[in-house]
């Protein structure tokens, strides 16, 4: 298609002034990757041309964003939306917010430039390259033998008492195959900074691991309960378990059972949920999005133990040192944004972004002059360097210094 031609349905469609003929055509063609493509560039020229100008409006950028994005993204429920910054005035954050919905149809690259005569290149080197984060964590068995699963090949990787154990496209499975010992077993899956991973339970329940976080939990659940101690971030996906109805007793169903940072117990039949439980966040926080479960704090000296139901889409707080729960919606996209590959940095301040940071690149924070207050809004897949998200993140106004894998918050001017 001719270039002028595809500018004049660009435009059209920004502003909202499509004909019916027009509207063919764009619904044709959008779904292609080589129009896509040519349509990805007239974007960016734009943009780089109204930047030099100092004058433009991402709003009416809006609707060709989220087109775009409700095509390559389909995992999202919902298309991203650019959110007015509460201390930013708009010329200072309008570029932040448009590379990083950008970036995710792969885009930023032009955006990360100050002017179209810059070579990106050079920019990309001007930070140390630390990559993103990838699949790989670290199991330890029931006699403390520690196995690194970040390059082992598909196969058994040990035999426990009562469990085989296997590497299967990149995911650690548990097989029972019965033990005559009376004491259980555990073993304890460790996600270092910057790795996750996933692992599927003796049980067949699923669960994966954040960054800088663990769950220990038996080899062979009993009869009666299974229980599993997590730390940091994880989502499960609970398989329901039945015991049979036997010699007039009618069937069971085998509880399931998390305790989160021994201060939250999580119990549930078969359900979908997410748990954030870092130490260094304000609270633990455990998000459902399918089934039922029931959370409950354990007794405290002088203060009783707390219990509460949760519905899907409902998140239950507690936090840190305390026994109190709230319940409360919860923002689904932006709880699940880790497991679909995205930093979802929706009204999230720069401390918090931090904190993600810190997890998925490796790296330790620290502030120059406090913590400015800055907050963001976007978002960016995990997969783009700790270089490309810095350049970013200073479209705000913030600076970073790098030094190996010490980042600075430089002071805020």
């Amino acid at each position: 298609m001719q270039q002028n031609r595809i500018k004049q349905l660009l435009h059209s469609y920004k502003s909202g002034e499509l004909s019916a003929t027009d509207q063919s055509d764009w619904d044709l063609l959008i779904g292609s990757a080589d129009f896509r493509q040519q349509l990805q560039q007239l974007m960016e020229d734009e943009m780089l041309q109204v930047e030099k100008s100092g004058d433009v409006d991402m709003i009416q950028w809006k609707p060709v964003l989220e087109r775009i994005l409700q095509i390559d993204q389909p995992v999202l429920s919902e298309p991203p939306v650019i959110v007015q910054p509460r201390i930013r005035s708009m010329r200072r954050w309008i570029w932040p917010a448009a590379a990083a919905l950008v970036l995710l149809f792969g885009a930023a690259y032009y955006l990360w430039t100050k002017n179209a005569a810059e070579d990106p290149s050079k920019i990309v080197k001007s930070l140390q390259e630390i990559e993103a984060g990838k699949e790989g964590a670290v199991l330890t068995l029931a006699d403390g033998r520690k196995v690194v699963l970040d390059s082992l090949a598909n196969g058994i990787i040990a035999m426990e008492e009562g469990a085989q154990v296997t590497l299967q496209n990149g995911a650690l499975q548990y097989a029972q195959i019965g033990s005559e010992k009376k004491e259980p077993q555990y073993n304890i899956m460790t996600t270092p900074r910057g790795r996750q991973f996933r692992i599927v339970l003796p049980d067949g329940t699923e669960v994966w691991l954040n960054a800088e976080s663990s769950i220990s939990f038996p080899v062979e659940f009993n009869a009666t309960e299974r229980r599993v101690e997590i730390t940091g971030e994880a989502f499960f996906h609970v398989k329901s378990l039945n015991l049979p109805a036997f010699n007039g007793r009618p069937a069971i169903k085998v509880p399931f059972v998390v305790n989160v940072n021994r201060q939250l117990d999580i119990e549930v039949l078969g359900t979908q949920f997410n748990v954030n439980a870092y130490t260094n966040e304000k609270a633990i926080k455990a998000t459902l999005t399918e089934g039922v479960v029931r959370v409950r704090t354990p007794d405290r000296a002088g203060e009783v133990s707390q219990t509460a139901m949760l519905m899907p889409g409902q998140l239950a707080a507690v936090n840190n040192g305390s026994n109190q729960i709230l319940v409360q919606d919860a923002d689904l996209e932006k709880v699940m944004a880790w497991r679909n590959g995205l930093f979802n940095f929706e009204n999230v301040s720069l401390a918090d972004a931090m904190f993600q940071l810190e997890r998925w690149y490796n790296i330790d924070v620290e502030y120059e002059n406090g913590i400015p207050d800055i907050w963001f809004s976007g978002k960016i897949s995990r997969e783009t360097s700790l270089a490309g998200l810095l350049k970013i993140l200073e479209k705000t106004g913030v600076q970073f210094r790098l030094n190996g894998r010490k980042l600075t918050v430089l002071r805020d001017h």
